[in-house]
């Protein structure tokens, strides 16, 4: 079984001969064993396994297997959500296209360990064919195609014709969540973490607090931003 930690998180003794006991596993989950010492005396009666909220084994075990070597997903995601919330209703960005967005974010390394020239191309594919679990088909295809890259283009401009594109929303829709999406990569391509970068909106630009502009602003340039301006502080 999963390898469980030692904090016991509910204990009901209200019945001394019925109680039960939960567990949080390493992997997130939550056990629940239910004792009654009436029917069974060496265990318990029933183990139930929950998932906590916002828990997805299928994202889970792509992270797990395949983005073991880099936090630069998870740091990614962390600072798109921050700039999501700030953009969103300027943008004309339903807030439930949040999750999808993160789920990108944090996939955005995925086929760096197939090959990694190339690998956004990778990612595209490898998320195509394995995303599935309480996931629809529309957002399936708008994580993959999100994680498809070309310098210079809009994400609208790559989509391929017929096929999994009739699934996608709206090209500004889809062009605002595309940029909003490599904006946190390339703010984050050095590696560093999310908390090193600042960020606040206002009148239709985003201002920026950067440990190395720079390097951001040039790889900037390869990327459409849709109608959302950027501004370096110094």
């Amino acid at each position: 079984g999963r390898p469980k930690q030692e904090k016991l998180l509910v204990v009901d003794m209200s019945e001394i001969r019925q109680f039960t006991r939960k567990y949080i596993n390493a992997d997130g989950t939550i056990d629940t064993w239910t004792y009654d010492l009436d029917k069974f005396t060496n265990g318990p009666i029933s183990v139930e396994t929950t998932f906590p909220k916002n828990y997805n084994p299928n994202i889970r075990y792509l992270l797990d297997t395949y983005i073991t070597h880099s936090h630069h997903g998870i740091e990614c995601a962390k600072l798109l959500s921050r700039v999501f919330d700030q953009t969103h209703a300027f943008l004309e960005l339903d807030a439930s296209q949040k999750s999808s967005l993160i789920i990108a974010a944090k996939l955005l390394p995925l086929g760096i360990g197939i090959r990694y020239y190339g690998y956004q191309t990778h990612s595209h594919y490898f998320a195509m064919n394995a995303l599935q679990y309480q996931l629809t088909h529309e957002k399936i295809a708008l994580i993959s195609h999100l994680l498809l890259f070309k310098k210079n283009h809009l994400s609208s401009e790559i989509k391929p014709k017929g096929g999994y594109s009739l699934l996608l929303p709206n090209d500004k829709v889809l062009d605002a969540l595309y940029s909003l999406l490599w904006l946190s990569h390339i703010l984050l391509a050095a590696r560093g973490k999310a908390e090193t970068v600042k960020t606040a909106f206002t009148n239709g630009c985003l201002y920026i607090e950067h440990p190395m502009p720079y390097l951001a602003q040039e790889q900037l340039k390869t990327l459409p931003l849709s109608n959302l301006k950027i501004s370096f502080k110094n």
